[in-house]
């Protein structure tokens, strides 16, 4: 006799979450046939994230196989692209434009409810120009969905501006090694006006001349978004040009901004900014968390004369002078313990809220190690003696941190 077991619908949907979490598609496909209300549960988490992403030249029929069977599923089924959410394409390790032709564009044309639109590309960069125009058209209309949220884009020269400031209605924008001209915007145009979206968090990496574009393109009417309203802006590495572009684009959201990186301390070379342009900074009023690169002089004065109020974590990249210093012959690498102390002093005035604070010093300092020098030894000295020289904040309970950038110190 059979036996009917009744399952609640809250029961399947955390297994099928688990399921997703711990990447059994088999299962989930199989949960997928059972029955009609168990059916869309799975399909949604099944069909949640799709990537093609080949890693080498090997794995292109393999990928193109993939997306073959996909483009014949969707279209034979068309209730299963509208359970994707993430979708990213492109190519790891080589130009080569695997995915032009029909079955990318019909896939990317079929996903109406997208909210993460990714395109990966190699270094050196695809070229958005060797894009055929169906290919083109897809992806403009991937990144006009009104559904789209997020937005990533890597390792692609030539991309239009209007791919980014007409078209997107999105939150969030994370460019890396992207290269982007002025391109016609008359694919983008729209038959009626569409809803703006404020932009919440911009993040960039290695995109010389790309920050600037975007700067002068969002003064545009045709523009989606506005860059006043940023919560969170990263600057990983660039140019001291784009580190000034930053600056612009940061004093536009001076009213909004939580979160602001201008530069990461990964940076290579440190690039300190001058005084009177991170003087701004001051205006800031919803800062939350800070991280800047600056002269450890200039870090002195802005505290002299700037409050933080809200300012919980801050990273603090400081660029030493030789004078500010002491890199004896053989072991001794020592601050200047009077300008930390200032500092130490000053600190919790000017960022009254102070959770944590990280300083990365960059002192220049170069030498070829002998075979009897203890070179771990003389770092792990230096920084038991900075982290010595902030009595005020220990007692405070503010978590220090100190270290020495790498990029400054080649042994």
């Amino acid at each position: 006799m059979a036996i009917s077991v009744s399952i609640p619908l809250d029961v399947i949907y955390e297994i099928v979450q688990r399921l997703g979490e711990v990447e059994d598609y088999n299962t989930l496909a199989s949960m997928s046939l059972t029955c009609r209300a168990v059916a869309p549960l799975s399909r949604a988490r099944l069909f949640y994230s799709i990537q093609f992403l080949p890693g080498a030249d090997e794995d292109f029929e393999l990928e193109l196989s993939r997306l073959r069977r996909l483009d014949d599923l969707f279209t034979s089924n068309p209730m299963l692209p509208t359970y994707v959410r993430i979708f990213e394409f492109g190519n790891i390790e080589s130009k080569v434009l695997w995915f032009t032709g029909g079955p990318l564009a019909r896939v990317l044309n079929s996903l109406t409810q997208l909210k993460i639109f990714l395109i990966t590309g190699p270094y050196p960069n695809m070229d958005w120009d060797e894009f055929d125009e169906e290919m083109k058209m897809a992806c403009i209309r991937a990144s006009a969905r009104p559904t789209l949220e997020n937005l990533e884009v890597a390792g692609i020269m030539n991309l239009p501006t209007a791919f980014i400031t007409e078209a997107v209605q999105i939150a969030w924008l994370y460019l890396v090694d992207a290269q982007m001209v002025v391109g016609d915007p008359a694919p983008f145009a729209r038959s009626e006006p569409q809803p703006r979206r404020d932009l919440k968090t911009l993040i960039y990496q290695s995109c010389d001349g790309t920050p600037r574009l975007l700067l002068q393109q969002i003064s545009q009417p045709s523009c989606r978004f506005d860059l006043s309203t940023l919560q969170r802006f990263e600057i990983i590495s660039g140019s001291a040009d784009e580190l000034m572009v930053a600056w612009s684009i940061a004093a536009l959201a001076k009213g909004s901004l939580r979160r602001l990186v201008i530069p990461s301390p990964e940076i290579d070379p440190c690039i300190p900014l001058p005084l009177d342009v991170i003087r701004e900074i001051g205006t800031f009023s919803e800062l939350r968390n800070l991280h800047i690169a600056v002269e450890f002089a200039d870090f002195c004065r802005l505290l002299k004369n700037v409050t933080f109020p809200k300012l919980e974590n801050a990273g603090i990249t400081i660029h030493l002078r030789s004078e500010e210093y002491q890199k004896e012959a053989h072991e001794t690498l020592a601050i200047d313990t009077r300008l930390v102390m200032e500092v130490d002093d000053r600190l919790l005035t000017a960022m009254p809220c102070l959770r944590t604070i990280q300083f990365y010093f960059c002192t220049g300092f170069r030498r070829t190690p002998g075979p009897d020098d203890d070179i771990k030894g003389l770092f792990e000295r230096f920084q038991q003696q900075l982290l010595g020289l902030f009595p005020t904040l220990y007692e405070s309970r503010v978590v220090v941190q100190c270290s020495l950038s790498n990029a400054y110190v080649d042994f």
